[in-house]
């Protein structure tokens, strides 16, 4: 069965920039949901102690905590300035960038975990090229998105395989709208 969405979604009338600030992303609710999808992000990578990883729209850090919780060193992107401050003054190694163009040499990062990102990417391609490019052979990336529609969820992840990926979607509770969480599981071949 296939599904879509009834509703807009933010990505459909607004930049990050727009939508996001800090001041209004610290909210319990928002870091209990981030703490449980970048759980989930790193139970579907799998990866190797001590690995280190790339948060890509890291926000004010809330994902880093927990895969720093979990052993590895993290290091954040957010194309939001304030979100980085604020990530920064919780001791984080964050920077602003864009997810298209990351900052960092190739094969910098082990892993790569995104959530609640990549739906914003203006082009996907571009990121998938950078993120095959910052990562180190065979390493891993999961991002947790909001697609439209289930052929949305599969051309992303046809687009991630076209720039040397392997993988496919996890898709958690997907026959229920709200509940629903889509997972983009690739791992360098």
């Amino acid at each position: 069965m296939s599904w879509q969405v009834k509703h807009e979604r933010p990505e459909d009338n607004s930049e990050p920039g727009e939508y996001f600030h800090a001041s209004s992303y610290e909210t319990s609710g928002m870091r209990r949901t981030q703490e449980q999808l970048t759980q989930r992000a790193l139970e579907l990578l799998a990866i190797p102690p001590k690995s280190r990883v790339l948060d890509v729209g890291c926000g004010t850090g809330f994902s880093m905590k927990v895969i720093e919780n979990q052993g590895h060193t993290a290091v954040g992107i957010d194309i939001v300035e304030s979100m980085i401050e604020k990530a920064r003054e919780r001791g984080l190694n964050a920077v602003v960038a864009d997810m298209a163009d990351l900052p960092f040499e190739k094969d910098s990062f082990d892993a790569i975990v995104s959530i609640s990102v990549i739906q914003w990417a203006k082009d996907l391609k571009a990121v998938a090229k950078e993120f095959k490019r910052v990562l180190k052979p065979k390493g891993g990336m999961v991002a947790q998105f909001y697609p439209f529609s289930e052929d949305e969820a599969k051309s992303m992840a046809k687009i991630f395989a076209s720039q040397g990926f392997q993988g496919g979607l996890a898709i958690d509770q997907p026959e229920h709208a709200k509940k629903r969480k889509v997972f983009l599981v690739m791992k360098l071949v």
